[in-house]
């Protein structure tokens, strides 16, 4: 048991106490920004056979392709996360208004799912 732990964490990153792996979005977004800039900087650089400013172009293209991603991909996963607790909440009221006995927990206080 303690090699399959070992084997986890060996192949984790830790940032600041947090583990890179389990941040969502973030495989994602930092794949698509080095395939990306490795593209632009290598058709820059065949374009114009200059490697100083193929490489600023590959950088810059990682840069602004990396930070684009994650924060549309962070946005949407933000979004889901709220559509999720939405609906859970509507359940939950739903439940104690037809009178399940098995659900014992307070309702919730929020005005947007008076509605629901």
């Amino acid at each position: 048991m303690e090699d399959s732990e070992e084997k986890d964490n060996s192949k984790s990153i830790l940032f600041y106490k947090r583990n890179l792996s389990e941040v969502p979005c973030f495989r994602k977004s930092f794949m698509t920004g080095i395939m990306s800039g490795i593209g632009l900087g290598v058709g820059h650089f065949m374009a114009t056979s200059k490697p100083q400013t193929s490489y600023h172009v590959a950088f810059g293209s990682f840069t602004l392709i990396t930070l684009g991603v994650w924060f549309n991909c962070r946005y949407h996963w933000t979004a889901e996360r709220i559509r999720e607790r939405q609906f859970k909440d509507a359940l939950r009221i739903k439940e104690v208004e037809e009178g399940s006995e098995s659900v014992k927990l307070p309702l919730p206080e929020r005005k947007d799912l008076k509605e629901v």
